[in-house]
């Protein structure tokens, strides 16, 4: 693997011990961690989690250095940095877009969600709905309806059931909440920084080159949504979208890297609360 450049920024709470802020570089990611006697443990991942990193330095922000490693284990290394200061971005910078924050799965109670779900690798082609109905929420734990009904080729309900379970676990286990983990595989790499058309960022793993970036906003079921397209070695392989206001992402494609076709795909064709 080749070198990473990039610029930590964080915030440190002396006060609760806390550590929290970015890695902004070849490999973006988020920062979290702890402060104890003047040493900063901290640690984060990038590149949809294939990178992970630790490390520790003192509060002044020398004596940078740490571990990185890929993930399932191919590869590991040390890495090592120096104190220095962010970049300043202008106030008055002209056509700079506001950025905004995303957080999945902050359902609200009586929220409905219904989409249509589409199988292309199947011929015929396998079509349905899936709908999400938010009963209650209590701190982290919910408790949704989900329906999971086939249209095409023939009709059929696939699964139906009440189930309860933390924020961003719950259905994850049933036919019709498996998408639910799809919505989280790239969101955190924009999450400190906020969605704004534009915003991107890539690494390189071995040889093969990453990419997601905030192509534009289209609407679903009338609620805009910013559109994320992954892509690796420049081919799209995923593409997604989220409406702020919204705790489930409004649009799922996942792409055939060979062919560029798409083979599944999810859109959002009503919500109400």
């Amino acid at each position: 693997m080749g070198d990473i450049e990039g610029i930590w920024e964080f915030e440190v709470d002396f006060d609760s011990g806390t550590v929290s802020g970015w890695f902004d570089g070849d490999a973006s990611g988020d920062i979290s961690g702890s402060v104890s006697d003047g040493v900063i443990e901290a640690s984060g991942s990038a590149a949809f989690g294939t990178v992970s990193w630790s490390g520790s330095f003192d509060s002044t922000g020398s004596e940078i250095s740490g571990e990185w490693e890929l993930a399932e284990g191919t590869g590991s290394g040390t890495w090592q940095g120096s104190e220095g200061e962010a970049p300043t971005v202008p106030d008055n910078e002209e056509n700079k877009e506001e950025t905004e924050a995303w957080s999945a799965y902050e359902y609200e109670e009586g929220e409905f969600y219904e989409y249509s779900i589409t199988d292309y690798t199947q011929e015929p082609n396998v079509k349905g709905t899936i709908s999400w109905s938010i009963e209650s929420v209590d701190g982290d734990q919910v408790e949704v309806h989900i329906k999971y009904e086939q249209t095409e080729p023939q009709s059929l309900v696939v699964y139906e059931g009440t189930v309860t379970g933390s924020k961003d676990s719950v259905g994850i286990n049933t036919p019709a909440g498996a998408f639910v983990g799809m919505a989280y595989t790239w969101s955190n790499e924009f999450s400190e920084e906020g969605f704004a058309v534009g915003s991107s960022w890539s690494v390189t793993v071995e040889g093969t080159t990453y990419t997601a970036e905030v192509t534009g906003k289209e609407t679903y079921a009338g609620q805009e949504s910013y559109v994320v397209e992954i892509t690796v070695d420049g081919t799209t392989v995923y593409k997604s979208a989220v409406s702020i206001d919204l705790a489930l992402p409004t649009y799922i494609a996942i792409y055939n890297e060979d062919t560029g076709d798409i083979e599944f795909e999810i859109e959002l064709q009503e919500y109400s609360k």
